[in-house]
């Protein structure tokens, strides 16, 4: 096994896990019968993320990022149908749905379809449009870090999950670097720092209790 299958193994294992990391919290959902205070937005974003990776790597016909990206599709949209089993407000919930699988659909038709002229101009509007949605995923936990300073606590953070995150990013830019992908090199990037900057903080503050409740 050459270098690059190797890393091309080790980012769909570290992805493997950062997806299945959402059966704790459909665990507690089903414990609960409620899912609490835990928004339906993470797991209808990553679901998009998901979606939009698999149409980039079918374009570049990369059998990596569709491999991992059709297994984490299909888990999102597990975590999806547990959280709407026992949500406590379906309506909402549905209208969430529906609008997210809206939005899907509207940026894979825009971006593969709408201005591409050619197969290297779909490439790049798919690109794009993933480094967007990545690079939203990613930021996502800055409102918490800011929390975290605030209170100088980390309770509301998940050390395991910061710590995915981060190996997930630099196991992916590797991978992008390899391969010679910006697209995939780019929003990992990010994802590393922002990860580390997690990681850092629990170096700073130490460890607390983990959350009850994860976002993914």
């Amino acid at each position: 096994m050459d270098f690059l299958n190797f890393v091309s193994w080790l980012c769909i294992l570290i992805t493997f896990g950062f997806y299945c990391s959402g059966f704790s919290t459909c665990q507690q959902f089903r414990a609960n019968k409620s899912t609490g205070d835990v928004p339906i937005l993470p797991f209808l974003a990553t679901a998009i993320n998901a979606a939009l990776w698999i149409s980039y790597g079918t374009l570049k016909e990369d059998r990596t990022l569709i491999l991992i990206n059709t297994f984490g599709l299909l888990l999102q949209l597990v975590y999806i149908a547990v959280y709407f089993i026992y949500t406590a407000n379906r309506s909402f919930a549905r209208n969430r749905i529906l609008m997210a699988g809206f939005v899907g659909c509207s940026l894979l038709t825009y971006a593969r379809y709408v201005n591409s002229v050619s197969r290297e101009s779909a490439i790049f509007q798919m690109g794009f449009t993933c480094n967007v949605m990545c690079v939203l995923m990613f930021a996502s936990p800055l409102s918490t870090v800011a929390l975290v300073i605030r209170t100088k606590s980390t309770k509301s953070m998940s050390f395991l999950l910061s710590l995915a995150t981060t190996a997930m990013g630099g196991c992916w830019f590797l991978y992008g670097t390899l391969v010679g992908d910006p697209f995939v090199q780019i929003p990992n990037a990010l994802g590393t720092i922002l990860g580390g900057v997690q990681l850092l903080l629990f170096a700073r503050y130490g460890l607390r209790s983990e959350p009850t409740s994860l976002p993914l």
